[in-house]
């Protein structure tokens, strides 16, 4: 058993090394992007309080605005699929490409549309959420065997079940209780799929903890991948859990600075199963922790409803949230993301 995680670890690593020459895409946020936006959240007060609270038309956004340190907020951008640039064009100029790709977070988040860069946008930015872009999705298995989830297209049409593996290794006893129940309340409650516990090798879903080894902003706390295997053509999907964060169960008090494991994966199996986000904040598939609502693990009406209408459909796909499609640049973006979560699931 050991020789077969190592085999796989040893897949991945080698994938690394190959891609070498995608390196300089890959997004090196600062270990500490949540608090740094933050501070610069002060900092941003200095700016012409009209452009804080008005929404000028994109038209009249002709003459580009430097900021100092707004290439960390369009790395972020970037990444979760709002701005379609190549991670080498970041700069700290305000142009209207940015401009409109701030004026999209705020509209999918019900935050105030000002298209400027004003307290509400930088606290929400800050806070703690899912490695998965909101939109742009990069679906292809074309560069280096690794996407984020592409809708129930993943698995077989037709399956009804999907086995699992939860390392005793990273899991406590209670832990591996939760991920079961957040599987089975999946099950029960859109009757779309059936989970089963398998050994490691048979297993379709994969869970674990990964190490980001600071490649990547401090603000996600877990994601969900699928692995294309080279040798069987067959495809695996992964979840993992930010290793450096403090899991609480839920009996557990849940502190600010805490995470709530189950409704982590809730949101990271919904994933799998084929829904995107949801900008509803009620729903599990909301992608930003609020301190608000840190624990939310129940499937919504509206969740149960797309899960659905996936499921239901001929040509299968995650539907209820708006999709575009991929240039060269950001998809090469998005793939070199991946591989900066370098996860290491340390299974024994």
């Amino acid at each position: 058993m050991m020789i077969s995680y190592l085999v796989e670890f040893l897949l991945i690593l080698l994938l690394i090394i190959v891609n070498t020459t995608l390196s300089a895409y890959i997004p090196q946020f600062s270990p500490s992007f949540g608090k740094q936006i933050m501070k610069e959240n002060a900092s941003k007060k200095s700016l012409d309080k009209s452009k804080q609270e008005s929404s000028p038309p994109l038209d009249s956004q002709l003459s580009p605005t430097e900021n100092q340190d707004l290439s960390q907020i369009k790395k972020y951008l970037s990444v979760f699929g709002y701005l379609q640039q190549n991670v080498e064009s970041f700069d700290d100029v305000l142009d209207k490409e940015t401009i409109s790709a701030i004026i999209t977070y705020q509209q999918n988040f019900n935050l105030k549309v000002t298209g400027n860069i004003n307290d509400e946008f930088l606290e929400h930015i800050a806070f703690p959420r899912c490695g998965i872009p909101d939109m742009n999705l990069n679906h292809g298995h074309d560069t280096l065997n690794v996407s984020w989830p592409n809708g129930n297209k993943w698995f077989p049409k037709g399956t009804k079940n999907l086995s699992y593996f939860i390392p005793e290794s990273e899991f406590t006893l209670e832990a591996m209780a939760v991920l079961r129940n957040a599987l089975s309340r999946w099950s029960k409650i859109t009757k779309v799929m059936n989970f089963t516990e398998t050994p490691y090798d048979d297993a379709d879903i994969k869970f674990g903890f990964y190490n980001s080894n600071d490649k990547i902003e401090d603000v996600v706390v877990g994601f969900s991948l699928i692995i294309l295997q080279q040798s069987s053509k067959r495809k695996l999907g992964v979840i993992g859990f930010d290793n450096i964060r403090e899991w609480v169960l839920p009996s557990e008090y849940l502190w600010s600075w805490k995470f709530d494991l189950e409704s982590e994966a809730m949101h990271q199996i919904g994933h799998l199963l084929g829904l995107d986000h949801s900008y509803d904040e009620e729903s599990v598939m909301y992608p930003t922790i609020l301190p608000s609502q840190q624990r939310r693990v129940q499937i919504t009406a509206s969740d149960n409803q797309n899960i659905q209408q996936i499921y239901t459909q001929s040509n299968p796909t995650s539907a209820h949230i708006k999709s575009f499609g991929f240039t060269r640049s950001s998809s090469v973006l998005a793939s070199s993301f991946l591989l900066g979560f370098v996860f290491l699931f340390l299974f024994n």
